[in-house]
């Protein structure tokens, strides 16, 4: 049984539900601070991508809040590091 202790209780992670709403979420800042990129080099990666989560706060663009899956993270991350590579290797 995978299980990790919270507070005082023993809880059994295997039963936990799975799922891209479960995993955890990044925020742009968060994704960017990891990548050493800006923060709209990551909405532009982000922008369309299934499974990012938008909200619009407010009537205004600007105010757009970016909720980003780690399984999102990491497909990211994967495909513009192979694409990088394969550039490198083209020149």
């Amino acid at each position: 049984m995978d299980s990790f202790i919270n507070e005082t209780r023993l809880v059994d992670v295997s039963s936990r539900p799975s799922g891209v709403a479960f995993e955890p979420h990044f925020s742009v800042q968060e994704v960017s601070s990891m990548w050493g990129v800006g923060r709209e080099t990551v909405r532009q990666l982000s922008r369309d991508e299934p499974g990012v989560l938008r909200f619009r706060i407010g009537g205004k663009k600007k105010n757009t809040r970016y909720s980003i899956p780690e399984s999102v993270v990491n497909r990211l991350h994967s495909r513009f590091s192979d694409l990088a590579v394969s550039n490198h290797l083209k020149t």
